[in-house]
């Protein structure tokens, strides 16, 4: 495509030159943006860094995260929706937390029509930190499910198979666990949970 927006215009005129390459340009942007993605799952699997934790509170924390992403282009318009009560506080790495959700949001929207509702849902459970990602897309095969957080293993066509893989690593150094099973919605629900901790004082 590259090497195309640097040739003359084709025959055409002017106009048929630019839609043309505009339509080179959105294939440049997208084919950088997915090389930038699969550099950056390749390093962070690579070369993990152990998490620097500090107390969180679940619930804000999430509300930040969705302030930064809502407007991402590679949620492709999902409609995410957070489910909380009380505050629900954690020892955790603010910035690997976030990497966490983020790659959980990105899959559900991937799997998710377009406009249905995502859900993150927070909760805390005798002594955990319950952290739910929940989509309405076709759910993943219970054959699939043994094998889903192993390096490389994906169903997406042009998938990975790092970001779950890291995903369950990061929880794991969290002294966390994760699982994936069925929605009562239809779609899939991907729970996090990690022990709970007192709020910070002062």
């Amino acid at each position: 495509s590259i090497e195309l927006l640097a040739q003359p215009a084709a025959a055409g005129g002017a106009a048929a030159g630019g839609a043309e390459q505009g339509e080179l340009t959105a294939i440049v942007l997208r084919e950088v943006e997915r090389l930038n993605a699969l550099i950056t799952e390749l390093l962070e699997f690579a070369r993990p860094r152990a998490p620097v934790l500090q107390a969180l509170e679940l619930q804000g924390a999430m509300q930040e995260l969705l302030r930064v992403v809502e407007n991402d282009r590679r949620l492709d318009g999902a409609r995410v929706e957070l489910r909380a009560g009380a505050p629900v506080w954690v020892e955790a790495d603010a910035a690997q937390l976030r990497q966490v959700v983020w790659n959980l949001l990105l899959n559900a929207a991937e799997a998710s029509p377009r406009g249905t509702p995502i859900a993150i849902e927070i909760r805390a459970d005798d002594g955990w930190a319950q952290l739910t990602v929940r989509d309405r897309g076709p759910g993943i095969p219970e054959e699939h499910r043994a094998r889903i957080f192993e390096p490389f293993f994906s169903t997406k066509e042009r998938g990975t198979g790092l970001g779950l893989a890291t995903v369950h690593r990061i929880v794991e150094e969290h002294g966390g666990k994760i699982e994936i099973e069925g929605s009562p919605e239809g779609g899939a629900a991907v729970t996090i949970r990690l022990p709970t901790t007192t709020a910070a004082t002062s």
